[in-house]
């Protein structure tokens, strides 16, 4: 976890902290389409993709992708006193 851009970001007495993430992913088209949804509409982060890679399967899992997905993370904190 690191300030935004190399510098520090207050809002309202709290900072503003950048995480980045990377994730391995094997599911379906329609998984990986519910996934992001859900990324979107319920996870209570503000999360910014900042790479998708998507493959299609080996034929021993067809019907399946292979995705390498980049984010970032941004977590408000409370200011340290």
């Amino acid at each position: 976890i690191r300030t935004v851009g190399n510098s520090q970001i207050n809002i309202k007495d709290r900072r503003v902290f950048e995480m980045s993430i990377a994730i391995t992913l094997k599911p379906r088209y329609k998984t990986l389409g519910e996934f992001f949804n859900i990324l979107e509409e319920e996870f209570p982060v503000f999360l910014s993709a900042e790479n998708v890679q998507m493959r299609t399967s080996s034929q021993d899992s067809p019907g399946l992708l292979n995705v390498d997905l980049s984010m970032k993370a941004y977590l408000i904190c409370p200011e340290a006193k």
